[in-house]
């Protein structure tokens, strides 16, 4: 095999190498993963109500509207990097509110916070772009 060729394969090789492992280092999870999710979360303004959310490990969440302990809406969520998705499962459930919900999230400083993408369930976004503090 001439030296040219040999070269080439190795610089193939290496793109591979290094591409592969660009990516396995940054693969899916959000900034802060799913463990920085989950646990209860309240407003962080109290005169904004006393609405609960929480989030379990393996993709579920339940809302509490009113911070009386009991589960008003429940459902599931996906993660993709900084944005997650809600899908409504039962509860309590509005108008529009059994399509999925997409936003961009932070989590910083204690805080949470939802930014819409695309949402037709107007009272989850009218609660979930308020900021959010541990419960």
């Amino acid at each position: 095999m001439p030296n040219k060729v040999r070269k080439q394969i190795a610089a193939g090789v290496l793109m591979l190498i290094a591409v592969g492992t660009m990516a396995g280092c940054c693969h899916y999870r959000s900034p802060a993963g799913e463990g920085g999710l989950i646990g209860s979360w309240k407003f962080k303004d109290s005169y904004q109500g006393n609405q609960v959310l929480t989030f379990r490990s393996g993709g579920n969440y339940q809302v509490d509207f009113d911070g009386d302990g009991q589960k008003d809406s429940w459902g599931t969520y996906h993660l993709n990097w900084n944005e997650i998705t809600f899908l409504q499962k039962g509860g309590k459930i509005g108008e529009a509110c059994e399509a999925e919900g997409r936003y961009n999230f932070t989590l910083a400083g204690g805080e949470l916070n939802f930014r819409l993408i695309s949402d037709a369930c107007t009272s989850r976004v009218k609660a979930f772009t308020m900021l959010w503090v541990r419960g």
